[in-house]
């Protein structure tokens, strides 16, 4: 794909961003973002891997895909729907969303913002093999590891951290950030927001 926008992968800073399914990788980015351009419910909705690259000169945010024939389209205006239709078709093979990434100034590397699907969908082992494929193709950047208040813990979670702390271990170029999401549904009366940051502190990593 970067062949196709004759762009330099060395110019380009990985942000991998990667949990189990239905933990809010895709909301996150959209926060991140400043748009709502991923898909985002609570269910598993995002079955390949796609990046959001940031691109300061773009008032508005393009698709570049390419397709399982290596036949390449651009889209002048990314919506919702379009970055959804892509997502599930059998078709693409390669997707990436071109625009200003808001509140990120690039300087000598563009942010490259990947999603990925969650690898614990057990109705589509395709899942987990294209997270792999992400975590294997970078030799360097950020894993935003999203983690879901209501399930820390959880043996899909410490196996998954398992993967990341070998990846750590292989690729010292490779920094980690965890993020807690949902945090809004759970009750503070009852549970101490505080006790979340501890157990989603990823020991051993």
């Amino acid at each position: 794909m970067f062949e196709k926008l004759n762009f330099d992968m060395k110019k380009v800073y990985p942000t991998l961003v990667v949990s189990t399914m239905s933990s809010g990788k895709s909301t996150l980015i959209n926060a991140l973002v400043g748009t709502s351009l991923l898909p985002s419910m609570n269910r598993a909705c995002t079955a390949r891997s796609l990046a959001i690259l940031d691109n300061d000169m773009k008032s508005q945010f393009a698709i570049h895909a390419v397709d399982s024939e290596g036949k390449y389209s651009y889209i002048e205006k990314a919506s919702k729907k379009i970055v959804a239709d892509f997502n599930k078709s059998n078709d693409i093979s390669e997707m990436i969303i071109e625009g200003e990434i808001e509140g990120v100034r690039n300087s000598k590397k563009a942010m490259l913002l990947i999603d990925t699907p969650g690898i614990n969908n057990s109705m589509d082992l395709t899942h987990e093999m294209a997270t792999n494929k992400v975590l294997d193709e970078y030799p360097e950047g950020l894993i935003l590891y999203v983690i879901n208040a209501q399930q820390i813990g959880t043996y899909d979670d410490s196996a998954f951290l398992t993967v990341i702390a070998q990846k750590l271990r292989d690729n010292p170029r490779f920094d980690i950030i965890f993020v807690i999401n949902k945090m809004d549904l759970i009750d503070p009366e009852k549970e101490n927001p505080k006790e979340f940051r501890r157990k989603g502190s990823g020991d051993g990593i």
